[in-house]
């Protein structure tokens, strides 16, 4: 609660789980999909949907594959885009979850399996992919765009470098800050971040930071300022309480003041 600044517990998921999404829904209702199951080893194909006026959890229509470190996407209709992933290995296959009726049904596959990937809702109402683990863990600079209007994907201007465990965040201009991630599932991670601008389809540089990391976040503030939080320097390397400000104005960044605890994957 922001108001008082204070935590209280909430109802318990039916099925614990982690390396899930949530997605808030235009009825209020979260949906929880997929994610790998207590313990470790595979992928849940199961998802929930958390009302907070009754403070509940309930089941939902199941995903017809089980998928883990996947995306998932609010489109504007409502319905939400579920895309790639892993099972073992990175995942073509992508779903579309219809609230109303809460069934899930087949959407276009991407065109190069992935899983670690971002996916970005664009003013236009495509969705952008970037990134990501490909077959072989090898990291991809490819980007795709999904058109709801025709169910199907295409590709877009690759990366001006190939990472995986980045953040992207649309920004009021309607450009796309992609921002550090690894080089590769043993490597260092990158300090520099690239626009995408969906009009001419092309990235440039999008400035860097003063401290390399990946699986960081990153939040679109009120002042159209990105904050870039926690994360870490390598794969497997030590968390880090250092965040930094992107002025996408001057195409700068500062830095802000550290967290009080080192923390990555948040």
């Amino acid at each position: 609660d922001p108001e008082s600044n204070s935590w209280s517990g909430a109802a318990a998921m039916t099925t614990a789980r982690n390396s899930h999404t949530a997605t808030l829904l235009p009825t209020g209702k979260v949906l929880v999909a997929a994610g790998m199951p207590n313990g470790g080893g595979g992928s849940l194909n199961t998802t929930e949907l958390y009302d907070p006026v009754g403070n509940t959890w309930t089941g939902a229509a199941s995903l017809a594959i089980g998928r883990t470190m996947h995306s998932a996407t609010l489109l504007p209709s409502g319905k939400v885009l579920i895309a790639a992933g892993t099972i073992g290995g990175p995942v073509l296959a992508t779903e579309l979850y219809d609230p109303v009726s809460n069934t899930w049904g087949a959407a276009g596959p991407i065109l190069t399996s992935r899983t670690s990937q971002t996916t970005t809702l664009l003013p236009s109402g495509k969705v952008l992919m970037t990134g990501g683990y490909g077959s072989g863990n090898v990291v991809l600079n490819s980007v795709e765009l999904y058109d709801p209007g025709s169910n199907t994907w295409s590709s877009a201007g690759d990366l001006g470098t190939a990472r995986s465990n980045h953040t992207a965040t649309l920004l009021p201009s309607g450009k796309v800050l992609v921002a550090g991630g690894a080089a590769s599932p043993t490597g260092v991670a990158y300090a520099s971040g690239e626009l995408y601008d969906p009009a001419g389809d092309t990235w440039s540089p999008g400035g860097s930071f003063t401290t390399a990391r990946s699986v960081h976040t990153a939040t679109l503030m009120t002042t159209g300022m990105v904050l870039i939080a926690g994360g870490r320097a390598s794969n497997g390397g030590a968390y880090m309480t250092s965040a930094q400000l992107y002025d996408p104005v001057n195409n700068t960044w500062t830095a802000a003041s550290n967290l009080a605890a080192a923390r990555g994957f948040h």
